[in-house]
């Protein structure tokens, strides 16, 4: 009698055992299902997009300098002021939303001269996990290259420290029309 009453504490301690690592893998399970869904199922507009399809398909390109930043739930709103309009129309202000990830990220690349900005899909800003697209910092003092409806895009908010960077200059080139009317003939530019 007594090796029964031991075998049945034995598979009633087993039982609960059991009970216990399956509730612990469904809690896994779920946790995980859960997880991969919040995933960025839709990137911001200009996601993938490469230096020539950023400037081609980008609807407003302007430089602006930071105006504020406001500080709410542990995020950071970035208010920017556009100082000068390259293409489109600008808005009166910029607001952007960081997750204060980082700090500001002030490369420039040289002016943007390094092979490596033109080669990768890099900018000065890293691309945290899950807020579906580039986590710009900005501070004062700087101006900033901007492609308001494009902030997808590695290449949206670069730092311009002076007028001889490469990135503007490929910019103010390649917004221009591709062509001009001479004498009633359409001819290209380069």
């Amino acid at each position: 009698m007594n090796f029964v009453n031991q075998t049945e504490t034995v598979l009633s301690a087993n039982k609960s055992v059991v009970r216990n690592n399956l509730a612990v893998t469904l809690t896994l399970l779920v946790l995980f299902v859960f997880q991969t869904t919040e995933a960025c199922y839709h990137p911001k507009n200009g996601f993938m997009w490469n230096h020539e399809e950023l400037v081609k398909k980008a609807k407003t390109i302007l430089i602006a300098e930071l105006e504020n930043i406001e500080k709410k739930e542990g995020s950071t709103f970035y208010v920017l002021k556009p100082i000068e309009v390259l293409k489109g129309e600008a808005p009166k202000e910029i607001r952007f939303l960081s997750h204060s990830f980082l700090d500001d990220l002030s490369n420039d690349f040289n002016d943007h001269s390094d092979e490596k900005f033109w080669k990768e899909d890099i900018g000065r800003s890293d691309w945290p996990c899950c807020i579906c697209g580039p986590d710009h910092a900005f501070t004062f003092g700087e101006k900033y290259l901007l492609f308001p409806g494009a902030f997808g895009a590695m290449k949206s908010a670069e730092a311009i420290h002076s007028d001889e960077d490469q990135w503007l200059t490929y910019v103010k080139k390649h917004i221009k029309p591709a062509y001009s009317t001479r004498g009633g003939e359409a001819s290209t530019r380069e």
